[in-house]
């Protein structure tokens, strides 16, 4: 929080800049005061002639517009940011007449935040010395125009989340693509269509490109020169300054050869390439990588063997291989992929049949998923005691959970091993969301929360009926026996008794399914909940009214 001493020289004042001969506010760095209210047209802050640089980011002006009369600070001011204030309505577009402008940010305001399509192209038309403009998340809406004056001096160009229009092939665009000045340019999630420019991988300083979710940009990508001669390998000279690629959730069409584009992109730290409809091909190569790259996403990119070159990747964070075509076990080396960085690893939904040993102390999201892996629980599992997403449903495991699982649970957050082929008991170790459905356990319920659909006999334990915040609880298709526990047959008339009462019960499948009374395979001896005739109007409410059935018990039969 801003704290100023009204007593004192405001050029000592946190955040105030003063020139230094003459004493003029030249600066005013406010970001993370913890400013709220609104901010009116004839506020003191646009009545600083020498004003060169303001910084309103992070605060919270959620209750006010964003105020006329920011061009009366058109003859000094050159950076200007209020990204995430939270401000409202419609840019006024007195901001383009800030012709001296180096560096505008406004990203990510409220919802309606807006630039409308004069006030848009006037940006480029008056920013002549302009190094950075970030509108991410700004509601543009508008359709590009075939030209657009982008300074020369352009370095950053976000317009990502924006809802800009246009294509882009030659005529749209033409100037920043030739700018030798450009850094970073992120088109994310805009409604941009057609082909590529030839020329924008030729942009000689490009750090950063990022096309992700662009799914109307289609076609093969622009061409690019070619070091070897084959018709597959690719290399990437012309991309040698590149840092981050992000081309994920687009249309294109082509063939790319991994190991030679990571080992052409010497300064290459994230590569994303998912769903974007491009073809990854790996040669077996181990060939030099950026020992500092951190982060590569090929989901859904037809990759159909491990890739080697994620053997020399020391400092991997986020890996992300799902969706492919990858067939037999993982290499044994693969345990050793990222050291003591890697927190995500995801090979779900491949034709994979065997693990290595993981050997990751930090890693937090674990997806096997969907995969044809076989034989007993992975005990290296054991040592990943940070895990908090843990996945590797349909499969093939078999055996006995260990009791070493519990050494995972203080981080662990959700844990899905349904649908294998697991035996024996379940460890009393579980907690928070776990489903163990569709497997073999037998022996007495422990006192967890999740959903069985194996041989689990014997009673249901009392102290499912004190978890107030249970979410979900399917316990068809076993062999219960005995009374259900009081704190599952209590009416719940009166609003937070409990969130687990049978008011809240839905024994159905959700909407559009078979409306009834179906309890698979319980056997229950005694008696019935209270409420029990009441259930049939309850759950045709639900599903008549469409109400959000997060928090209500599953316990019919899964189809």
């Amino acid at each position: 929080m801003m704290n100023w001493n009204t007593s004192s020289d405001c050029c000592n004042w946190n955040g105030v800049m003063c020139h230094q001969s003459t004493g003029d506010v030249i600066g005013l760095n406010l970001s993370n005061g913890m400013l709220q209210g609104t901010i009116h047209p004839n506020t003191s802050l646009l009545h600083l002639p020498h004003l060169e640089k303001l910084i309103l980011a992070f605060n919270d002006f959620t209750a006010s517009k964003f105020p006329n009369g920011f061009g009366r600070l058109s003859s000094s001011l050159t950076h200007l940011n209020i990204a995430t204030c939270g401000f409202s309505s419609q840019i006024p577009t007195d901001i383009t007449h800030l012709h001296k402008l180096v560096s505008l940010y406004l990203a990510w305001n409220a919802f309606d935040f807006n630039l409308g399509p004069h006030a848009f192209n006037n940006l480029f038309r008056n920013f002549t010395v302009l190094e950075e403009l970030s509108l991410q998340g700004v509601v543009i809406s508008s359709v590009l125009p075939t030209y657009l004056n982008i300074s020369s001096s352009l370095k950053l160009l976000d317009l990502r989340n924006t809802g800009v229009q246009g294509k882009l092939p030659r005529s749209v665009l033409p100037t920043y693509l030739n700018l030798s000045s450009l850094k970073s340019l992120d088109l994310s999630n805009t409604s941009l269509v057609g082909k590529l420019p030839d020329n924008i991988f030729n942009l000689q300083h490009l750090e950063q490109l990022f096309l992700l979710g662009n799914n109307n940009l289609t076609g093969p990508l622009p061409e690019i020169n070619v070091l070897d001669q084959g018709p597959i390998l690719q290399t990437f000279r012309q991309l040698t300054n590149r840092t981050s690629l992000d081309l994920s959730y687009n249309n294109f069409r082509d063939d790319w050869e991994l190991d030679t584009l990571l080992s052409s992109l010497t300064n290459l730290v994230s590569l994303d390439l998912s769903y974007s409809g491009l073809s990854v091909m790996t040669n077996g190569a181990t060939r030099y990588v950026n020992p500092d790259f951190n982060t590569l996403c090929l989901a859904s990119c037809k990759i159909k063997v491990f890739p080697k070159s994620l053997q020399a990747m020391k400092n991997l964070i986020f890996l992300n291989l799902s969706s492919n075509d990858i067939h037999g076990p993982i290499p044994d080396w693969a345990g050793e992929i990222g050291g003591s960085m890697l927190l995500t690893w995801d090979i779900s939904n491949n034709y994979i049949t065997g693990l290595p040993q993981f050997q990751w102390p930090t890693l937090h999201n674990l997806h096997l998923q969907s995969n044809l892996i076989q034989g007993p629980f992975p005990p290296s599992i054991c040592n990943l005691s940070n895990l908090r997403y843990w996945d590797m449903s349909n499969n093939k495991f078999g055996g006995v959970i260990p009791q070493c699982v519990g050494n995972i649970f203080p981080s662990l957050i959700i844990l899905d091993l349904g649908n294998n082929w697991f035996q024996g008991t379940v460890p009393n170790v579980f907690e928070d969301f776990i489903d163990l459905s569709y497997n073999n356990f037998q022996g007495e319920i422990p006192d967890i929360i999740g959903s069985f659909n194996n041989g689990l006999n014997d009673k249901i334990p009392d102290t499912l009926g004190n978890l107030s915040e249970i979410e979900s609880l399917d316990l068809s298709c076993n062999q219960l026996t005995r009374e259900i526990p009081q704190g599952l047959t209590d009416d719940g008339d009166e609003e937070g008794d409990s969130g687990f009462t049978w008011k809240a019960v839905l024994l159905g499948y959700g909407y559009g399914a078979l409306l009834g009374l179906v309890i698979g395979y319980l056997m229950f001896s005694s008696r019935k909940p209270k409420c029990f005739d009441a259930i049939g109007d309850t759950a045709e409410h639900m599903i008549l009214n469409k109400k959000d059935i997060r928090k209500h018990i599953y316990i019919s039969q899964r189809r």
